[in-house]
């Protein structure tokens, strides 16, 4: 994903922006990973999108200094992103002036599945094979020389060794 490549430390890199197609419509939205929904202002919704009904939405969003968003509401419309057609919802923010539309979270997930493997694993993303968890503790019963079930944790905990457990794709 080249939007997400640093090219310098020393620069300010510049927002990485998407065509996305709502109900027919071309927006130049810009990819946010830090907003947890997709949104448009109320004046691009007023202007582009009033002929779509505004639905109440109970979201409850903040900027990243804590500041509360005034949601309007939400609609639902018909994105082509990335090869794919997704009916989709679009949270309309009020604001002291119109904005970027944000492509968040939400959109990623649908659009991009694997877009946060490009920042790594990490713990609550991973899967463990389950035979692969048996293996590794069978094996480790045997160089421990442990026999029967464990009373305890502290039974088969050693320190001095460590099971190694390799994550596979879920």
């Amino acid at each position: 994903m080249d939007c997400m490549m640093i090219s310098s430390v020393n620069k300010i890199n510049e927002p990485c922006f998407r065509n996305v197609y709502v109900d027919g419509l071309r927006l130049r939205m810009e990819v946010d990973c830090g907003a947890a929904v997709s949104v448009i202002s109320l004046e691009m919704y007023e202007g582009e999108f009033d002929h779509i009904p505004l639905e109440t939405c109970d979201k409850k969003l903040a900027v990243i200094n804590g500041s509360r968003l005034k949601v309007e509401g939400q609609i639902t419309v018909r994105v082509e992103f990335n090869g794919q057609r997704k009916t989709v919802e679009l949270v309309v923010l009020r604001s002291g002036s119109d904005f970027t539309p944000l492509l968040g979270r939400d959109w990623l997930d649908l659009f991009i599945p694997d877009w946060r493997r490009a920042f790594g694993n990490s713990i609550n993303q991973l899967v463990v094979c389950p035979d692969q968890i048996v293996s590794e503790l069978q094996s480790f019963r045997r160089r421990s020389g442990l026999s029967g079930a464990p009373q305890s944790a502290e039974a088969v905990w050693h320190p001095q060794e460590s099971l190694r457990f390799d994550f596979c794709e879920g």
